[in-house]
Parts: structure tokens; sequence; C-alpha cells
């Protein structure tokens, strides 16, 4: 089982649940973006840049100015003609330095230029190596040349673009006996580096940091195929039937005694499980189921946890209950309530001079519930399982008890859980929210295919309300945001009755 990419929103609530569920790894990454920000600042040699512009004008225009209005005033020629000279003489001065510019640029960047230029910065005092780049560039129909000069050293970026400009106008006078461009303004002296530009790179790299972290963080949600939340289950066809919080002391609320010690947070998995007693009853109100086999994709899931839970909750409700340890591979239950072992289910199939299971069940180990171990361990579980003694043993058990609730070994591998689930009225699969994947779920409802319809839903167990994000935001705020006090430690809770105090 795949999730489309159709199924997953880019939206605002979306990326509030990876900011909340990856909040360390995006933290992390900023902070490791700064860090890279920081060191690439530090590493890099401050450059500094120095500017000047050339205009690519003759510089004897002037002088041919003067001379066409001598000759005009000799040949006395009119004012219409004078201007339409002017303009001649203007017009072809800015084309040919359009057409020249370029070539400028060429001579600009002609070794002999750059030699000269090394040459008088050493006169100057400059010590080499000089260590300085250039760039000229020039706006489109344009006499205006600008030169930049970058160097690690902001005294020599200035004194190298002046002498640039001098040495490109002697070499330019030498090549074409005339000046045909002058420095707009002295160069640029730059006070301070123009890179690194360290408040914009430690910007960046919070930016990209953080960017880099939601990436990542999206990779690992869509990557993980887990289970977490209840719209996972109705992807694939699998009614919620509850949410189940994880609970360090959930092992004390399972014990043999009627009360227990708890607070917030204990009582908050009894309302959980209450919930999902209250749902499988409404389920069928006419025909509510009576056997009921809880099972999982993966073992540790928490199924002899919940079924012991349950079973109290409808014990404090009046109703009867049986509770039957049918896992004859890694039996459980003895072990939560710390019962010894005795005579169970096993027994009672091997003994077929008993036709009495009664004997073989340990009554009232909550109030209104029993309960029937696994006793011995069998070779063959799944034979015992499937057997017509089995079967009629659950049709009188069934006349006996309110509700019995099976504790099926896991599916994966194992046919034990298909074979016990032709004799339930029910199964339900449990969960264990952000550790079973959505695919070993699939497959284990596909194993059931032909007991289909006796698949009521699924329960999420031990799911971590504060990393569920915004599904489980108002849950997880209440769960979370309670600090037991010493009084709250003294509390109790009667589980027996389903009343707390």
């Amino acid at each position: 089982m795949r999730i489309s990419r159709e199924d997953i929103h880019f939206d605002f609530a979306y990326v509030l649940h990876l900011l909340n569920r990856y909040w360390i790894l995006l933290l992390s990454m900023s902070v490791l973006g700064i860090a890279v920000s920081f060191c690439f600042n530090e590493c890099t040699t401050p450059l500094y840049k120095s500017h000047i512009s050339l205009f690519t004008w003759n510089s004897s225009i002037s002088k041919a100015m003067k001379k066409v209005k001598k000759k005009g005033e000799e040949k006395k020629n009119s004012e219409v003609e004078e201007v339409m000279m002017h303009n001649s003489i203007i017009s072809q001065s800015i084309y040919l330095g359009q057409r020249l510019i370029f070539d400028y640029i060429n001579i600009m960047k002609n070794p002999q230029v750059r030699r000269a230029t090394n040459k008088s910065l050493i006169d100057q005092g400059f010590k080499p190596p000089l260590k300085y780049t250039f760039e000229c560039t020039v706006k489109h129909k344009s006499c205006i040349m600008d030169v930049i000069v970058i160097s690690p050293d902001s005294k020599l970026a200035t004194a190298a673009a002046n002498t640039l400009v001098e040495e490109f106008q002697n070499e330019q006078e030498r090549l074409m006996d005339i000046k045909y461009a002058k420095a707009m303004h002295f160069a640029s002296n730059s006070a301070s580096p123009f890179s690194p530009r360290k408040k914009l790179n430690l910007f960046l790299g919070v930016v990209f940091g953080t960017l880099v972290g939601l990436a990542i963080a999206f990779l690992l949600d869509y990557q993980d195929m887990t289970v977490k939340n209840p719209d996972d289950l109705k992807k694939i066809n699998l009614l919620p039937l509850g949410s189940v919080p994880y609970y360090a002391g959930v092992d004390e609320l399972c014990g043999h005694n009627e009360q227990v010690k708890s607070n917030r947070q204990g009582n908050s998995l009894i309302d959980a499980v209450r919930i999902i007693g209250t749902t499988i009853s409404f389920l069928k109100v006419d025909n509510p189921p009576k056997i009921i086999e809880f099972t999982s994709a993966m073992s540790g899931a928490g199924k002899s946890t919940q079924v012991l839970l349950l079973s109290k909750i409808l014990g404090g409700e009046r109703k009867r209950v049986l509770v039957m340890d049918c896992d004859l591979r890694r039996p459980r239950i003895y072990k939560n309530i710390n019962l010894p072992n005795k005579d169970g289910l096993v027994n009672y199939l091997k003994d077929s001079h008993c036709n009495d299971p009664m004997k073989y069940i340990n009554s009232n180990v909550f109030p209104n519930v029993d309960l029937m171990t696994h006793g011995i361990i069998p070779p063959n579980p799944t034979e015992l399982l499937g057997s017509k003694r089995f079967a009629d043993m659950m049709d009188k058990l069934r006349d006996e008890y309110d509700c019995i609730l099976l504790d099926s070994p896991p599916c994966a591998g194992m046919a034990d859980s298909m074979v016990l689930g032709k004799s339930a009225d029910a199964i339900i699969m449990l969960i264990d929210a952000g550790k079973t994947r959505i695919h070993d779920v699939v497959r284990n409802m596909e194993q059931f295919d032909t007991l289909r319809d006796k698949i009521i839903g699924g329960i999420l167990n031990k799911v971590n309300f504060k990393k569920g994000g915004e599904y489980y935001y108002n849950y997880g705020y209440y769960y979370e945001s309670y600090e037991p006090y010493e009084s709250d430690s003294k509390k109790t809770i009667q589980v027996s009755d389903g009343q707390t105090s």
C-alpha cells in the first residue's frame, strides 16, 4: 500500500505538522546554516571594489568646432548651415565612439596595459604580487565605459583603477595618435569590503538551512509509511475505533488491584478505552458483538494491555466479561496481572474427559471479569484453535458471558489469528502508532479476506499526542500541559466501576 502524492496536501496545516513533528531537525538545520555562513564569512578573504567611468569622446572636438565656426564666419554661412555642420560633427563623433568602444575594452585588457599598470603601481610603493582584477562594461548604445577593479586591498583597488585608466589613455594615444577617452571622475575608494556580505550570508544561511530542514522533514514524513493517525486508517478502509495515548504507567492500570494510583495521564488513557468500548457497542446496536478477537500486525502492539483495560471498563458497567488468552505461543496476560500460570485453555482442549470449561477459568480476577489463561505451551496451537472442541467450548461460553475478549497472537507469519477469527463475532486490529507500517496492516487485512466482514475497525495504541501534529493538537495540549502535583499522586482511580475520584 503506497500513499499517492495526491493524498499529501501542501497546506498550512501540513507545514505546521512538519514543524511540530520535526522541530528539532529544523532547528538543527537552521543552526547548521548559520554555522556554515559564519565559517564562510570568516574564511573568505574580504574584497574591496573601486569604480571609475570613462567617456569615449574626441578630446579635439572643441578645436574642430572652432575651426568650423571660423570658416563659417569667413564664408558667411547662414545660422542653419552652422547648426547642421555642428550636429554633423557631434553625431559622427558619437557614432565613432560607439563603434570603437568595444575595441577600447580590448585595448584595456591588452597585456601591455597590464604590465605598464603594474610597473606604475610598484613605483607608487605597492609590493608585488599585485592582487587585483578588473572588468569593463558598456551600456547599449552608450559612449560611457565603466571599469570596476576588485582587490583584497582597498588602497590597491583605488590606485589600480586610476592607474589603469592612465595607462589605457597612453596606449590609446600610442596606437591612434589621439586621446579619445577621458575619466569622468576619480576612482571610488571603498572603506568596507563588498564581499563577503556577512549579514546577507547569515540570513541566507538561516533561510536555506530551514528550507533544507523542511525538505528533509517532508522526505522523512513522506517515506514514513507507518500509521500515525486515524486518517491513515481511513485511507485503507479501516474504521478508526479510537486512539489510546502512550502512558508509561499503563501496567499499573492493568494490575490485579481494584484501586490503583493514577494521574491525569492515566485518567486520559482510561477515558480513551471507555470511548472505544462505547464505540464498539454502537456499531451494532440491535446485535452487538459478543465474542471479540483482538489481533495486530506485529508483536508488542499492546493487545493484552488493551484487552485487560477494556475488560475492566466493561466489568465496571455490570457486564459479565471473560478474557481468554489465545496467544498460545507467547502468552502475556497472566504476567500482566501477576497470576500464576495455572491450567487453562490448552489443558481444557487436551482434557477430553472434561466438558465443563468453567473449571479452567479464574473467577473474578477483576469485578465481573473472569480469565482463562493459556495453560501449557502446545506444539500445535493452530490445530487446537481450529478444532471442533474449541468451537464447541465457545458455544458454551457464549451463553455464560455478556462479552468474551480473545487475546490473539499477531497475524504476521502465523495462521492462529485467522483460525481464531472463525469463532469470533468481530475482529479488531490493534495498531502500534508510529511503528506499524501501513502495508503490513493491508497485508493482514488481505489474510482475513474470507472474514473481512468481521473486521469492525482498528485501534491506534501508544499514540504520542505531543508528536501527533495538528490532528491531536487539542488532545495533546490537554494531555501534555498537565504537571502532576503531590496531591494528585495520592488520588486513586476506581476502574472496576468506571468511576474516578
